[in-house]
């Protein structure tokens, strides 16, 4: 559905309220971990729960969708038409331009501070993250590809422009957010030491209370809410969160189900590019923690997103050509692995082979016949996710979740 942009909500207004919901949870959170915590972990959290991710757009991977559609020419006054207030349909093509975007979805509807008269104007898909031109002419039309590039320019240019607006906006609460956050910290930490002092002063016992949450993950810098640490019992293993895995996934997995809604856009693409394009949509998320062809092990890893040389996420990406190609890429994923990493991805592309079912069901006998094997984890249709030991330790388990994308065009 097309819609008006950058002029349904006041963005000045959501800031402001930002601004209290950061005070209200900072003042909120249980005491005892409040004062367990450093003010740099305290910040680390609020700020990104409360960061706002620009929106960026990402011309160089739009892509098109073409159909045959009716036009109405009825108020064409170039054409002889003798009864204009009727529907006067003729034979004509529709064009969909879908570009890729990133960022906080609900700010393609907030107004900025800067703003001009002309709003734009086009489709969002929020669950997809893409932004869709839609154009239509009569296949009669003069010079259509011409129009549509022109269209595509005008289109573009008063989006861009609102883009450089909310974002100017967005980046200033984002550089002010750490002061704030700071400021309420300090704010709260004066007022625990007041009543500290009372405490102390009538020389009574306090009864503590129980259950006071114990988290215990090591963060990665992503645009996401980074759990909060507490003093722990125990020294953490080094292990990628959950949650973290998860994200990670649903990166690639977003991506790579682009892929195949395009193929013969992407398939032109070898081993590498595809890599790099997975890679800059990871780097959207994680400001530039994602990386290719890194030594870890005994080899270069295709993809790696670690923080401060803890734990990592690690994966190798294949274009499939058989059996052979499945075992040196497990092979390979698990030489890649140090001790502290233990959740990781297979990533195959299906370029030649038409036979995608057949292909599909024989990945799992293929990881259940390796000597690491333990188990089969369930997961969606067309994913896999096994339980392996390390190479190197018998007792560290490691998680390795395989994509299969499918990029054959008859074609």
């Amino acid at each position: 559905m097309v819609e008006t942009l950058f002029s349904t909500y006041d963005l000045s207004k959501a800031i402001s309220d930002q601004r209290k919901l950061v005070e209200e949870e900072v003042d909120k959170l249980p005491e005892n971990q409040f004062m367990r915590l450093t003010d740099q972990e305290l910040i680390d959290f609020f700020r990104s729960k409360y960061e706002i991710i620009p929106l960026e757009i990402f011309e160089e991977q739009r892509s098109m969708e073409i159909d045959d559609t009716h036009v109405d020419v009825s108020q064409d006054f170039n054409r002889h038409i003798r009864n204009r207030s009727r529907i006067f349909n003729i034979k004509g093509i529709h064009v969909n331009i879908i570009i890729p975007f990133s960022g906080e979805t609900d700010l393609w509807f907030y107004k900025p501070k800067t703003f001009s008269s002309i709003l734009p104007y086009a489709e969002i898909d929020k669950s997809n993250n893409k932004i869709i031109l839609s154009f239509q002419y009569p296949y009669d039309e003069v010079d259509i590809e011409k129009k549509i590039q022109e269209g595509i320019s005008d289109r573009l240019r008063p989006i861009k422009s609102y883009l450089s607006w909310i974002n100017n906006d967005v980046n200033q609460f984002n550089n002010e957010l750490e002061k704030l956050i700071l400021c309420f910290v300090f704010n709260r930490r004066s007022l625990y030491n007041k009543k500290r002092n009372l405490i102390k002063s009538l020389n009574i016992p306090l009864k503590q209370k129980d259950n006071i949450p114990d988290i215990n993950i090591i963060p990665i810098k992503k645009r996401i809410i980074k759990p909060l640490p507490s003093v722990p019992n125990s020294p953490p293993e080094a292990a990628i969160s959950n949650e973290d895995y998860e994200l990670i996934l649903n990166l690639i997995r977003h991506e790579g189900r682009t892929f195949e809604t395009t193929p013969k856009t992407y398939r032109k693409h070898d081993e590498e590019e595809l890599r790099n394009i997975i890679l800059a949509h990871l780097n959207g998320h994680f400001k530039g923690d994602a990386t290719g062809e890194t030594f870890r092990g005994k080899g270069k890893t295709d993809i790696r997103i670690e923080d401060d040389n803890r734990a990592a996420f690690v994966a190798e990406c294949k274009i499939w050509g058989g059996k052979a190609i499945l075992i040196d890429a497990i092979n390979q994923l698990l030489g890649y692995l140090t001790w502290r990493d233990s959740k990781c991805s297979i990533i195959l592309f299906n370029f030649k082979n038409s036979q995608f079912m057949k292909i599909q069901s024989g990945i799992s006998e293929i990881f259940k016949k390796h000597e690491k094997y333990l188990s089969i984890i369930p997961s969606e249709a067309g994913e896999w996710r096994f339980r392996f030991k390390s190479l190197n330790d018998d007792d560290r388990i490691v998680i390795i979740h395989v994509f299969l994308f499918n990029l054959f065009n008859k074609e």
